[in-house]
């Protein structure tokens, strides 16, 4: 089943300039999609038409097969199903106190008192955020205000969670802990993760999918291991090969060793190296 389909957007600023050009896409439900492309690609400006904070001049947008119709019920009920995490969480927590921060967006959704709580303490434990829950926001680290802006998100009960760039600004424990999280959202609550990022390296790690993005429109779709097979497309949009990828084309391109040029992860690339070896200790 698709979660998002999108046919045919348009979406212009009001200087005139084309932000979205006659954008059609699926989002996969259950799966993680990466969002890839160069500064001014258009990705936030998606988001935004996604979300329902900005409305296409042209096209049609699908959330899990409901036509979005842009006006006030419809885009109540979107922005519960289809959540934002900011790449700044600083944007998106301004309550004192990391419970309320949490809190905040269903206290205005009419449920009781005993459905906030068991929302809350769910949303809590999920994100591992048991021992920040009573300070107050300032006082976090930038990885806790994190993962405070995507339990805020998560108490909504979202269909979709959109991260735009979740590693900036991270340590690599950091970024493990984050994308490890989101990984375990999508596996244990089938919600669908897309994920706006310059972090090529994380994309065959985490990604089921992929779009590339280039001046609001899509220049490439499938998955990772498609998209890593064409390196020039890559470049031509000002991105790269994964850096274990990008070894293993020198190795087999270059040194003429028979390894998987395609390996794109560690255990993609350990698995092909030991093949090799073991081939060898057979010729033998």
């Amino acid at each position: 089943m698709n979660c998002i389909e999108i046919k045919d957007l348009c979406f212009s600023y009001e200087d005139g300039e084309k932000a979205l050009n006659n954008i059609s896409m699926v989002f996969k439900k259950g799966k993680t999609t990466a969002l890839l492309g160069g500064n001014g690609a258009g990705k936030s400006t998606l988001f935004l038409n996604i979300n329902g904070v900005l409305k296409p001049e042209k096209g049609k947008l699908f959330i899990e097969g409901k036509q979005l119709k842009y006006n006030k019920k419809d885009l109540l009920e979107i922005r519960k199903k289809v959540g934002i995490v900011f790449q700044d969480p600083e944007n998106q927590l301004f309550s004192a106190s990391v419970r309320k921060d949490i809190s905040f967006g269903v206290m205005n959704q009419g449920l009781s008192n005993e459905e906030i709580k068991k929302r809350l303490e769910f949303v809590i434990k999920k994100t591992r955020i048991e021992s920040i829950v009573n300070k107050p926001t300032h006082s976090l680290s930038y990885g806790q205000k994190k993962r405070v802006a995507i339990a805020g998100v998560l108490i909504m009960n979202p269909s979709v969670i959109i991260l735009d760039e979740p590693t900036a600004g991270l340590d690599p424990c950091g970024v493990n802990e984050i994308l490890s999280l989101m990984n375990e959202i999508k596996d244990t609550m089938g919600i669908t993760i897309i994920i706006s990022t310059h972090d090529i390296d994380l994309v065959p790690l985490y990604c089921d999918d992929v779009f590339v993005m280039n001046k609001g429109s899509i220049v490439f779709e499938g998955t990772p291991e498609e998209l890593f097979l064409k390196p020039e497309l890559l470049r031509e949009h000002s991105l790269r090969l994964p850096r274990i990828a990008h070894l293993m084309s020198i190795l087999y391109n270059k040194d003429h060793i028979n390894v998987n040029k395609n390996a794109a992860t560690i255990s993609q690339a350990r698995k092909s190296i030991k093949e090799l070896f073991e081939c060898g200790e057979n010729d033998e």
